[in-house]
């Protein structure tokens, strides 16, 4: 098991480069199946793994994580390599570009058939010189191009995006996305000429969500919203206190779970506008943790805002796999894929999001058929048949 893979310095077979996360740590549990025990959802690493061992891919995963380390086992390699983030906007570009020629020279170096990369990890053009060493570059989008509804205005934004567009018309060999949003994009950058592109549906382990305890009875008060993920502005949690100020004396409590930058911050605003009865900070949670207070919500709420190119939350389809309506807006991109189980805000409108979560507490049938919307929703997410794995075997 802890063997190099094979032919480590000759052509590798599959290169699959991802963002800031623990790419080494990830292998490590996917290997000894510690990803299906511990995660309620499948690592998108882990199903690139999935096809990777399927296919008999020699394969090398690599990201951008902050401590330099690598690990070899049969058939596979893992190793991060820490980007430096230089400041200001040009700074951004130039680690860009300096990541981007770690990137070719690694291709260069192994000439592998297949190379996967993650929007993010690099500026796409920068990938280019490796078409000619016959390497096949496919885009994996977890995110927009752009919040929906707020295309980019600035100079540097539209010359970066008609880059793309030259990158996903005349270089990729094919693009795969989280959310059909991200496909209408590619489509719009590229006036319908891109590569071909595949939309694959996030996964879950079918066990956690076999028989899901329903949510508290409609009638039992407080009516509980939850709200689950990185505690960041453009999350959308300080609308929530916002949200919970209006609502401050109609018997609604929200639970807020996860971590994040701006954690302290929230906990700060929270104090200083006494809505502690109302609103329960719990930081980031444990995996049974975290399901516990799932259990105890009516619906779940992702306000996300228009300064952050969202894919597909992960929270939104975990809470239809739960049975729990999703009160969200259009820059989710989760109502072309969850839509009769979404309760629809407008964006960043704190009173829309305010009537929703009085319709859904007050009007028990509506809230119902949005309960009774979620599990016909959920086979999707559990079968694998659409997943990032099934949808990696389309692109051979």
């Amino acid at each position: 098991m802890s063997q190099p893979p094979k032919n480590a310095s000759k052509r590798l077979d599959f290169i699959y480069v991802e963002g800031s996360g623990d790419i080494v740590e990830a292998l490590t549990k996917w290997i000894n199946q510690e990803d299906v025990l511990t995660e309620t959802s499948r690592t998108f690493s882990g199903q690139v793994f999935d096809f990777c061992k399927k296919n008999n891919l020699n394969t090398l995963a690599i990201s951008a994580f902050n401590q330099t380390k690598k690990v070899t086992f049969d058939g596979f390699a893992a190793k991060s390599k820490p980007k430096k983030m230089l400041s200001g906007g040009m700074g951004y570009h130039l680690s860009q570009v300096l990541y981007g020629l770690y990137l070719l020279m690694v291709g260069i170096r192994y000439r592998p058939k297949y190379f996967h990369v993650t929007n993010g990890a690099t500026h796409w053009f920068m990938l280019a010189p490796l078409k000619l060493f016959g390497i096949r570059i496919f885009a994996q989008f977890h995110n927009t191009f752009w919040p929906k509804g707020y295309p980019p205005q600035g100079f540097s934004q539209k010359a970066l995006l008609k880059l793309d567009a030259w990158f996903l018309k005349h270089i990729a060999a094919g693009a795969i996305c989280c959310s059909p949003e991200i496909q209408r994009q590619i489509e719009e950058i590229t006036n319908g000429r891109s590569c071909p592109v595949w939309v694959f549906k996030a996964q879950f382990n079918k066990s956690n969500f076999d028989k899901p305890l329903p949510p508290p009875a409609h009638n039992q008060k407080p009516f509980t919203v939850v709200f689950a993920g990185r505690i960041e502005r453009n999350k959308g949690v300080f609308d929530l206190l916002d949200i919970a100020e209006k609502l401050r004396d109609e018997n609604v409590i929200f639970h807020i779970c996860g971590g994040g930058p701006a954690l302290e911050d929230l906990q700060e605003a929270c104090k200083n506008r006494s809505l502690e009865h109302s609103v329960r900070i719990h930081g980031r949670l444990n995996r049974p943790e975290l399901l516990a207070v799932y259990t105890q919500g009516h619906a779940v709420i992702v306000p996300t805002r228009s300064d952050f190119c969202e894919g597909l939350p992960m929270v939104a389809i975990e809470a239809v796999l739960l049975g729990r309506p999703v009160i969200t807006s259009s820059l989710s991109n989760a109502l072309d894929v969850l839509g009769s189980a979404i309760v629809e805000a407008q964006p960043e409108n704190i009173e829309s999001y305010v009537q929703a979560i009085r319709k859904l507490a007050a009007n028990k049938p509506f809230y119902d058929a949005a309960r009774a919307a979620c599990a016909p929703l959920s086979a999707q997410f559990l079968d694998g048949k659409q997943g990032l794995a099934a949808v990696l075997d389309d692109t051979l």
